[in-house]
């Protein structure tokens, strides 16, 4: 395999295993963002067995609403825990821009480490480690652990590269550098079987989730003649197929693979809360800035925000706010520093 440049690297690397010597003898929770995905959990993994290999005891905590069923076996033979199972003496989080996303429980708390790749995200732990121009925090991981020439398990490695294809979609988005696809065949090198961890998170959907795209596609509505697709999921959608909101993963990327849909978007209503997803594949298009008025975040092309306001005090507001990018965007005519 190539060697990758010394440029392309993630700086920190000695850092972060100084940081995880400091952990040694204490109890730690590992935990990622609500409505988990493949990232959060491979870098979990990654970080849980780094943890262990420097004499912590570490644990793998899950957020709301669970562990999607096709991301369970890159947990291996490993537990996890609900958050109220484990009196810790330290947090660790991964692939989470902001504390509150963890849970409502963990906002008033301050972890002791962060991986974090989002451009939004804020350093709000002890030590922070940072890298907005990652695709995922298993790619900082990997990175981290090439440069140290650490080894890895096949179950590290297997989650790590789960986490890699699930947030460069296959290493199809616009994130995915050479370095990227070059830590792909580092972790290939070290046993991952790359049709198996497909085969894993890509195969073993559940019959419910496809019961419940089939409401999401039937919800679709048009904007800007046809330049921005949304689709809905309400309370009874998901009652209806036994779902819940960690059955969704991917669901839009579906009207974003439409021709002329320039940004897509997924409106999920379950429980009084509304989540509101965005993607595009136009980085110019910046959905990071524009979706802050509505105190979101995420990355360049893929954003989101929470809400408990009914989608009519804010609706008007947020297709206005699109509609008025793509427009400013088509005209050359920058509103927001790129």
């Amino acid at each position: 395999m190539n060697e990758i440049k010394e440029c392309e690297h993630f700086q920190g690397a000695d850092r972060f295993f100084d940081t995880c010597k400091q952990l040694r003898g204490k109890k730690v929770g590992i935990i990622g963002h609500t409505q988990i995905d493949g990232d959060a959990v491979g870098a979990q993994v990654a970080l849980f067995e780094i943890l262990k290999r420097e004499g912590c005891e570490a644990f793998l905590i899950e957020t709301e609403p669970g562990i999607p069923e096709h991301l369970e076996p890159l947990y291996g033979k490993y537990k996890t825990y609900q958050p109220q199972q484990v009196q810790v003496d330290e947090w660790c989080v991964v692939d989470c821009s902001q504390a509150s996303r963890c849970g409502d429980f963990f906002e008033t708390i301050r972890p002791f480490l962060l991986i974090d790749h989002h451009i939004s995200g804020s350093p709000f732990a002890v030590h922070n480690f940072i890298h907005p121009e990652a695709a995922a925090a298993c790619e900082i991981l990997a990175d981290y652990l090439y440069q140290l020439q650490y080894p890895l398990s096949i179950t590290m490695a297997n989650a790590l590269y789960a986490g890699l294809i699930m947030d460069t979609g296959n290493y199809c988005y616009n994130s995915t550098r050479a370095s990227t696809l070059r830590l792909g065949a580092y972790l290939i090198d070290q046993g991952v079987q790359a049709h198996n961890v497909a085969s894993w998170v890509y195969n073993n959907e559940p019959r419910k989730k496809f019961l419940l795209l089939e409401r999401f596609f039937h919800s679709w509505k048009f904007y800007a003649e046809g330049k921005i697709c949304f689709g809905f999921l309400h309370d009874e959608d998901y009652e209806a197929t036994g779902t819940d909101m960690a059955d969704v993963e991917g669901f839009v990327n579906y009207p974003r693979s439409l021709h002329g849909v320039r940004i897509a978007g997924l409106v999920q209503e379950l429980a009084g809360l509304i989540k509101v997803s965005l993607r595009s594949d136009e980085p110019a298009l910046r959905l990071d800035q524009v979706i802050q008025p509505f105190h979101g975040g995420g990355h360049v092309c893929a954003v989101a925000f929470k809400t408990t306001d009914v989608l009519e005090s804010f609706w008007d507001d947020l297709i206005n706010a699109l509609q008025e990018r793509l427009k400013v965007v088509e005209e050359g005519v920058l509103l927001y520093e790129s």
